[in-house]
């Protein structure tokens, strides 16, 4: 599959997002969300970059795939996170 490493990158950004919230009550901007882990992807596989999509309740981040233009049908989405999704220090993000 062409999307795996694309599919664990979204899902590191919004476990990263969710810990962050859980930590701080909010959650993070771009900058915040980056600057929190230097190991963190900044842009895709493909060399585009990010997109994070915060509300109250959850957050998403979202790569345009391969194409590189958002709302296609190779566009790659993390599972809505929530604060409460924040996984304890040193534990694997699931799927890697």
């Amino acid at each position: 599959m062409f999307g795996t490493r694309a599919v664990y990158d979204v899902q590191r950004l919004a476990y990263a997002a969710a810990d962050f919230a859980s930590e701080r009550g909010r959650w993070p901007t771009t900058a915040e969300l980056l600057a929190s882990d230097a190991t963190l992807p900044r842009r895709d596989r493909w060399g585009h970059e990010f997109r994070f999509d915060a509300s109250n309740d959850r957050f998403v981040a979202t790569t345009a795939g391969i194409d590189g233009e958002f709302g296609t049908c190779d566009d790659v989405r993390s599972d809505p996170m929530r604060p409460e999704s924040a996984l304890p220090k040193g534990t694997a993000i699931p799927g890697r």
